[in-house]
């Protein structure tokens, strides 16, 4: 009862954009789960770049909804998931983003990827995780 009012207390768009963030969430796993050629999420429409500081606060705010969802999601969430969920609500939105993949090597020699999403040059989710890998040369921007 007390995560249902948690909810309500949101401003309307934020309820929205966490109920979106939510069901994306859902979506990717089903999608990552499909062989290729299964049904892409959904596109957004692009809308025009922007970059303020107005819009990177609204930006970072999308990115802890979408860890929001991704705490309270009944699947178990991931880099790559959370990544895709944000990024097609950046785009949703009209905000130029940039969807990284990265690998690097673990101390027993193991390979490992991490996902993150960059806006204007900053990294508003997978960090800090990020760091210790190098990003993929075939990026997807948004």
């Amino acid at each position: 009862m007390n995560r249902i009012r948690k909810l309500l207390a949101l401003p309307h768009h934020e309820r929205i954009a966490l109920i979106e963030a939510w069901l994306l969430l859902g979506w990717a796993e089903i999608r990552l789960r499909l062989p290729h050629g299964a049904p892409p999420i959904p596109p957004a429409h692009a809308g025009t770049s922007r970059h303020s500081h107005s819009c990177l606060c609204r930006v970072r705010r999308l990115s802890e909804l979408v860890r929001l969802a991704a705490a309270h999601h009944v699947l178990p969430s991931s880099c790559l998931k959370e990544a895709l969920a944000l990024s097609w609500l950046l785009r949703k939105r009209g905000i130029n983003s940039r969807l990284r993949i990265g690998v690097a090597r673990q101390a027993d020699g193991a390979m490992c990827a991490h996902s993150w999403v960059e806006c204007a040059g900053a990294v508003v989710i997978g960090d800090p995780h990020h760091a210790g890998y190098v990003a993929l040369q075939s990026t997807i921007e948004t």
